[in-house]
């Protein structure tokens, strides 16, 4: 099977799973067929078969692929049903769960991310940086930039999750939040001050720096909204 890469320096039956997940999304194999065996994919993988075992079994929890006893895994035809759906949620749900999947994803883009991923991140940055000076809130600038880590992570899962958080941000709770306590000044340089840390440490490939320094940016943001949700209370 082409467009595989063997796996270094992360959970493998994760990355397993993304490669192969790309492969189907992609369109390389369709619904209806049978993927390598076992031993192959461990061979095209550079991972063991326990590994290998895991990241079908995922699949296959996915809906993605199903097991046909003596006969292999196959492709099923739900590709479609796979999709990431959030109903209406609060900015603290939003921000909990980007806490929870971002971090990850910072720390994958800094082990994945290629030359081009890297250059599109330092122009988002750079762009929030001359907006910020402007005394500009770089709101669209500010969610590419966490969606290109996203990308920057190769993984198609945490792409999708994070595009569906964004789209949720876009709500009016979400504008109302950011009206009561994060466009100040001060904090807005503060938050942009560790963009550019965390796109340091992806450049530095230092996964961990990364996985720290985004979860350090989204607890700040949280701890803010907590505040302006009791400054809101008092208020009125």
């Amino acid at each position: 099977m082409a467009a595989l890469r063997p796996i270094r320096q992360e959970k493998v039956y994760e990355a397993a799973m993304s490669q192969l997940v790309t492969l189907i999304e992609g369109g390389t194999v369709s619904p209806g067929d049978r993927l390598p065996t076992e031993r192959e994919l461990s061979d095209q993988l550079g991972i063991s078969r326990a590994s290998v075992r895991q990241a079908l079994t995922g699949l296959a929890a996915m809906g993605l692929v199903e097991s046909r006893p003596g006969y292999g895994t196959f492709v099923t035809d739900r590709r479609a049903d796979y999709t990431w759906q959030l109903d209406a949620a609060s900015a603290l749900e939003i921000l909990e769960s980007r806490r929870a999947i971002e971090s990850g994803t910072a720390r994958l883009a800094a082990l994945r991310r290629t030359d081009e991923d890297l250059a599109h991140l330092c122009e988002i940055v750079d762009a929030m940086t001359e907006q910020v000076d402007e005394g500009v809130h770089p709101v669209d600038t500010d969610r590419e930039f966490h969606r290109s880590i996203a990308v920057a992570s190769h993984n198609s899962l945490l792409l999708r999750a994070m595009e569906a958080m964004v789209d949720q941000m876009s709500g009016p709770e979400w504008h109302r939040i950011k009206l009561w306590g994060l466009s100040g000044e001060k904090q807005t340089r503060r938050i942009q001050d560790q963009h550019r840390l965390i796109l340091d440490a992806i450049r530095a490939r230092d996964e961990k720096r990364a996985e720290a320094l985004m979860q350090e940016h989204l607890d700040l943001i949280i701890d803010d909204v907590h505040r302006a949700e009791r400054d809101k209370a008092e208020s009125g």
